[in-house]
Order: C-alpha cells, then structure tokens, then sequence
C-alpha cells in the first residue's frame, strides 16, 4: 500500500522593483499612500544603480576603471548607460536618483520538490507589481501633465535568484518630469483609494488617454485624444461637435464670457479632428503644442467626471441642464 505524504510548504521572501523614469524626489510624498497596497517608493544613486543592478540591466558587473567625469562608478556601467535609450541622463549629470518602485514584506511559496508555486511565465509578486505599477501611472496620468515611463521589473529572491523583466527597449526617454505638488495629494488619496471603483462608462476615456502616451504620430495620438473626449461626453451621432464643445466648456468655465470663449475654442479643436481624419495637414499652427492642449483638457474633463459618479445618460441630463445667462 503506497503512503502519501503531504509536502511542506515554505514562505520565502521576494523583493520586487519597478524602475520608472521622469519621476523626482516628490514622487516619496505618496508613500503613505500606496504602503496599504504593500509598497513604497525608494530612491537609489547611480552608484547604487550599478552595484544593485548592472548585471541585470547591462549584463556587466561593477568594474574597477573609473570614467572622470563620475569616478564613483566604472566604465563599463557608465558605457551601459549612455548607449541606453531609457535612462534619463541629465540625473547623471545632476547627479541625481533613479526612483524604484519596490514591494514591502512579499513572499512566495514553495512547495518542497516542486518549485515556486504559481509560476507561469513569470510569478504572481511580479505580476502583482507590474499591475500596481500600471495602476499608479495611469492615475498619475489622469493627475496631471508628465511623460511617467516604466523601464523594468526587477526580483531578488532569498534564495539568490535574480530576475529581470519586461526591459522596454521601444524608445529613448524623453519628456517633461511627473512632479507631485502638496495640492494634488488630496485628489491622489481619492484616485488611489480601496474604495474608489472607476465607472465603467469612464474606462474608455481613461484607456485612450493612456494609449495616447505610447502614439508617436501626433496625428493619431489628437484622434485618440478626441476619442476620449466623444466617449464621455456624445451620446449619439447627431450634433457631436455642438455637444462635446458645449459639455466641456461648461466643465472648465466659470462665467459666461468664458464659457462662450471655451465653446467657440473647443468647436476649432474638434474642427482639427476633422481635417486629420480626411488627410489634409493643420496649417499655420504648432500640432505638438495642440496635442498638449487636448491632453490637458480631458484629463480634467475625466477628472470631473470621475467625481460626480453619475452613469452617462445622467451626466449627460446633468451637463445639458447647465448654462450660463
């Protein structure tokens, strides 16, 4: 008669990390924040970078030739760095810090003669990290302006093992810095919060948005920037320009004269949208700087629609009640 016997299971600790680029030293205020979840954020200095992660990032190890112009580090990670197309250079220069996000007390367990449990194409720490990750950035998008980037998701295990993933190759980091003011904790708090469920009617605005931060064609991303705007605000197929322009100055207008001014502004913007999409070029104007605008107008409008938790037929009776006289 063949005896089974139950396998141990063993809990060993993982450090995960997340290094994300064009965040400063702000980016600390939210740790009260995000330390429910079980993480935080940490900053390293570049000879930390090297002596942590060189061999994971640059397959090199910290060597003994120091370059002048940074003789705390070796010449080969400072080579590695340079001829990488995601790290930001000038906190080189500054010598400033690269910010990880890291993970607080995570463990995995192990099943003895069976391995990591759970693991398919990776493990659930890392997914569980990369998740989070995305979740923070795509709030701090909806926040305000900032061209917030992930680079990788590092693991150290107990056990010695060093993993890295999802290095992104695609592009060099370049853009305006995600800077955390006092004022937008408030907001952060309610965004991040247990609570705090995302409308479905709103995913389609938000996920627009975050796509328009991968699109490099500024073109496409005003098109997809548009898109999130019609998703939150148009209801049919009738008077779409009126409805929209209307509805979103309404949002960002405090007397008439303003609204009057946004309505006939937002009216020339969507007007864009149209000449894009038949293929004729905006004359005579800076695309890139109206891209920027569009940016900033819907994450405000998702941002007020987010806090009046109305499904959209609701908001749309809401907005169309308003006026100014």
């Amino acid at each position: 008669m063949e005896i089974f016997m139950e396998k141990k299971v063993q809990h060993l600790k993982i450090f995960s990390y997340v290094a994300i680029n064009l965040i400063d030293e702000t980016i600390l205020k939210i740790n009260p924040i995000i330390h429910k979840f079980g993480y935080e954020f940490i900053s390293l200095t570049i000879k930390e970078l090297e002596q942590k992660f060189s061999d994971l990032i640059f397959d090199i190890y910290p060597g003994n030739i120091n370059p002048k112009d940074n003789p705390e580090i070796s010449s080969e990670f400072h080579g590695g760095y340079f001829t990488s197309p995601l790290f930001d250079h000038e906190v080189f220069f500054s010598k400033g810090k690269i910010y990880f996000l890291k993970s607080i007390n995570h463990s995995i367990a192990v099943k003895e003669g069976f391995g990591i449990v759970g693991t398919i194409g990776g493990n659930e720490a890392y997914k569980d990290i990369d998740s989070f990750a995305d979740y923070l950035i795509t709030n701090f998008r909806i926040l305000k302006e900032g061209t917030v980037k992930r680079i990788a998701t590092f693991q150290f295990y107990e056990t010695g093992g060093r993993y890295m993933h999802g290095f992104d190759t695609s592009e060099r980091t370049f853009g305006q810095r995600f800077i955390i003011e006092d004022k937008d904790i408030p907001i952060l708090q309610k965004l991040l919060s247990k609570d705090f469920k995302i409308n479905s009617i709103y995913e389609l605005a938000i996920k627009n948005l975050n796509l328009s931060y991968d699109i490099k064609n500024l073109e496409t991303r005003y098109i997809t920037l548009m898109t999130a705007l019609e998703s939150l605000f148009n209801r049919g197929r009738d008077q779409i320009t009126h409805i929209v322009s209307r509805h979103l100055a309404i949002i960002v207008s405090s007397n008439k004269e303003d609204f009057e001014e946004n309505y006939k502004n937002f009216k020339e913007l969507y007007g864009k949208r149209s000449t894009i999409i038949h293929g004729d070029k905006i004359k005579d104007e800076n695309l890139e700087e109206l891209v920027l605008k569009l940016e900033n107008l819907v994450r405000k409008a998702i941002l007020f629609c987010l806090n009046q938790e109305l499904n959209k037929d609701e908001l749309f009776n809401y907005l169309n009640s308003k006026g100014y006289e």
